[in-house]
């Protein structure tokens, strides 16, 4: 226990301090131990060793896969493929719901865009739209997401994957690569 401690006040100096002048008063810095011992100890697993998800996460899934199945909307996962010329792809998988998913490519191929990009149906109701290198990247590709929201009124689930950009107006990386 007081190993597990010493090593997080070399992480967080701020909790030494805090267990200093809490010393006086046994009751306080105790009550912070069990806390500390309790946030340090709440990781479980499960029977296959496996590291078992919080109820917010498992239920935050869950909430997708429904609405996957029973609303009309659309899961895009941004992807970083290349990082030399950068690439990257956009996962687009089409909810249960939509008849058919000619709506994709539609929207794909009204876009004009100066980035090279590439719709590749891998099923009929998931795509990728590969997007090569270009200046304007990651302005293009946020460009793609907000069509599709548009067109689905707001009704997206959007994921990072391994994409690191926000949604913004201006990308440095755009520009000055």
């Amino acid at each position: 226990m007081i190993f597990l401690f010493i090593n997080f006040t070399r992480i967080c100096p701020v909790v030494v301090l805090y267990m200093f002048f809490l010393e006086k008063s046994g009751n306080v810095a105790e009550r912070f131990n069990n806390q500390l011992v309790n946030l340090l100890f709440m990781v479980e697993f499960n029977p296959d060793g496996s590291i078992k998800l919080p109820g917010s996460v498992a239920a935050n899934i869950e909430r997708k896969e429904m609405k996957l199945k029973k609303e009309r909307c659309i899961l895009i996962k941004k992807e970083l493929v290349d990082f030399k010329p950068k690439k990257c792809v956009l996962h687009i998988k089409v909810s249960e719901a939509f008849a058919d998913a000619n709506f994709v490519s539609a929207i794909f191929h009204s876009l004009q865009l100066d980035t090279p990009l590439k719709l590749v149906k891998l099923n009929e109701k998931e795509f990728d739209i590969e997007i090569g290198t270009d200046f304007k990247r990651c302005t293009d590709c946020n460009h793609i997401s907000r069509r599709f929201r548009e067109y689905l009124e707001g009704n997206m689930i959007e994921e990072k994957g391994s994409c690191t950009k926000k949604e913004k107006d201006f990308y440095y990386e755009d520009y000055f690569e």
